[in-house]
């Protein structure tokens, strides 16, 4: 074994949440046998929600976003473990940033109509990112 790296976050407690959601960005860059592994405690084992073999992210510009449901493993010493193993391949590399676990108390709405027309769309650079305005004329 050349490289298992394993991230692992501290306890908390997350047995009151309603939507539990772990969002992060990230850049993984796969050589054939190495993985990106994430999984969850449920309060007895743990248990895989993600588990890629593909590139994710096109270069340092554009990470790639996940949003994982993870509601149905809350509980009181709930945590997130990150796991990356190259394969014994001298494989390349998974950098994860931004990583955030909360709990969403309001549900999406639902049986919303509504028609949008837009003329214009203003882009603003902010910290390597672009906000997009639109609005209509």
């Amino acid at each position: 074994m050349l490289l298992h790296e394993i991230l692992t976050s501290p306890a908390f407690d997350a047995s009151a949440a309603v939507g539990l959601y772990l969002d992060f960005d990230q850049y993984y860059n796969n050589i054939g046998a190495d993985s990106a592994i994430v999984e969850v405690f449920d309060g007895t084992s743990w248990v895989e929600v993600l588990n890629q073999t593909a590139d994710a992210g096109t270069g340092f510009a554009n990470p790639d976003h996940q949003h994982i449901d993870i509601t149905a493993y809350k509980n009181a010493a709930m945590q997130v473990r990150f796991t990356y193993d190259d394969g014994n391949a001298w494989a390349w590399y998974w950098m994860i940033d931004n990583v955030s676990v909360y709990n969403s108390t309001c549900n999406n709405p639902s049986g919303l109509d509504a028609t949008v027309t837009i003329t214009t769309a203003d882009l603003e650079l902010v910290s390597r990112w672009f906000r997009i305005f639109m609005g209509s004329d």
